[in-house]
């Protein structure tokens, strides 16, 4: 029993990093044997590993047809975003009279390391760097139930950062609105703040809908 538990969790977190990584595109038929040869692992944990994807919304299935990779739709983006702006600004407005010189020059380096970084077009680690801003402010500006809000929903967060990271110039911009957002905490304008880091995010937002509703390639599944 135990081994049979094992072998379904390793199928899970495989599938659903290929999918959160864009390897699995959206509407990408998943063939239980196809996946089986692929992860050298059984169909049995594949088909539950597919179930429990489909109740996170990752895959859906479909009668007759089959699983695929759950598109996402401008609703559905749209709705993880404005939560992601409400609670995440506010994290912003409470960091700002409090944040330590200590977490200011961590953010200093890093907006520097993820420019320089962009620039070289090392984009995956510009972005992971560029993403220490959103921590120090949830962490730090953050209470335990927005954490805790937040963290049920980094796994589609981290998703939509993917599909963001494929629109073309969209790093760049989100590197300059770190920047003007960090300059504003150094000012201790908690108003700014507040309103600079729900832009950033909801700008985010409209690209990630515009490269949807364009299907640019990257994002979606097409036939061989």
């Amino acid at each position: 029993m135990k081994q049979t538990q094992a072998l379904d969790s390793v199928a899970y977190e495989m599938i659903k990093q290929k999918i959160m990584d864009g390897t699995y595109k959206m509407r990408q038929p998943l063939r239980e044997e196809t996946l089986a040869e692929e992860l050298q692992i059984s169909r049995t944990p594949i088909r539950q590993a597919l179930r429990q994807l489909e109740g996170e919304d990752f895959v859906e299935i479909i009668s007759f047809r089959g699983c695929f990779v759950r598109e996402l739709t401008t609703d559905d983006i749209r709705e993880i975003y404005l939560i992601r702006s409400a609670l995440e600004s506010a994290c912003a407005r409470a960091v700002t009279p409090i944040i330590s010189a200590a977490n200011i020059d961590l953010l200093t380096m890093s907006q520097q390391e993820a420019e320089q970084l962009a620039s070289l077009a090392n984009y995956e680690e510009s972005r992971e760097i560029g993403r220490r801003l959103h921590t120090v402010c949830i962490e730090v500006g953050g209470g335990r139930r927005v954490q805790k809000i937040l963290k049920n929903l980094s796994e589609q967060i981290d998703r939509l950062d993917y599909l963001s990271a494929q629109v073309p110039g969209r790093l760049e911009r989100s590197n300059q609105e770190h920047a003007t957002i960090l300059q504003a905490i150094i000012g201790r304008d908690a108003d700014k703040v507040e309103s600079l880091m729900r832009q950033h995010i909801m700008s985010t937002c409209e690209d990630v809908i515009m490269a949807v509703r364009n299907e640019i390639s990257p994002l979606y599944y097409t036939s061989p």
